[in-house]
């Protein structure tokens, strides 16, 4: 709920530019969300002005305040000592590892930031450029590698599910990339006329086409590896130690 509820609040500031003529040297930006309000108008301003104490009180206010709770806990919760509060707090931190029990608060900032503060990049154009893709898929690959560093669920199956997890959107990000790369190639161009084309010169596939059939041949791969590596912990999760 949290990370959808934020991106609400935090679509406010995103916004998309027009040029208003063919030459696009004067550009006018209007609401992603409500193309309706022009952005840096007096409406605009009041719906961001309003925003700024949604954000403080939802999306940075909720996990900072998991994050003190557990805090306070963390005797309590290291030295399996239940008391009244963490004990209703018990949802944070009862699938981690003891080490680990810090795990919720970060695992929803990595929420947050991939599905609304990466917003706030490029405001005006966003949208239509490669920035908050590039920022997506950094973020995704550290927590992937923190991931499997650290294996801070209890369950075995979790830290692989939460692995694969991180592994697909990264998959994801990367296939943003190269479908925004391609997408503005031209059909039918000849290989040897594509020349500084970045669809060619970079990925080296010649048109938007070709490029969708090998991202989604390549997710359906990954996706099915990843559902085999999960029956192959479940199985062997499974079976009896002697």
């Amino acid at each position: 709920v949290t990370p959808s509820v934020s991106r609400s609040v935090c679509e406010s500031w995103s916004c998309e530019a027009f040029g208003l003529d063919d030459a696009a040297s004067q550009k006018v930006s209007y609401m992603h969300s409500d193309p309706s309000v022009e952005c840096g108008s007096d409406e605009h301003r009041r719906l961001t002005a309003a925003s700024w104490a949604f954000l403080a009180l939802w999306p940075v206010g909720m996990p900072s305040f998991y994050a003190v709770l557990l805090f306070k806990c963390r005797a309590h919760i290291r030295g399996h000592r239940p008391s009244f509060l963490s004990t209703s707090i018990r949802f944070l931190w009862k699938e981690y590892r003891d080490a680990y029990f810090w795990w919720e608060p970060v695992e929803m900032a990595r929420k947050l930031i991939l599905t609304s503060f990466v917003l706030f990049i490029d405001i005006d154009e966003g949208f239509n450029k490669l920035a908050r893709t590039l920022v997506g898929l950094l973020i995704t690959v550290l927590f992937l590698l923190l991931t499997q560093y650290a294996k801070p669920y209890k369950q075995p199956l979790d830290n692989a599910l939460a692995a694969g997890t991180h592994l697909l959107l990264a998959c994801c990000f990367i296939a943003g990339v190269v479908l925004k790369l391609c997408d503005e190639s031209k059909e039918g161009t000849q290989e040897g006329q594509w020349g500084n084309e970045p669809c060619w010169s970079i990925v080296g596939l010649t048109s938007a086409a070709q490029a969708a059939i090998i991202v989604v041949a390549t997710t359906v791969m990954l996706l099915l590896g990843v559902v085999g590596l999960l029956v192959f912990q479940v199985i062997t999760a499974s079976r009896p130690t002697l």
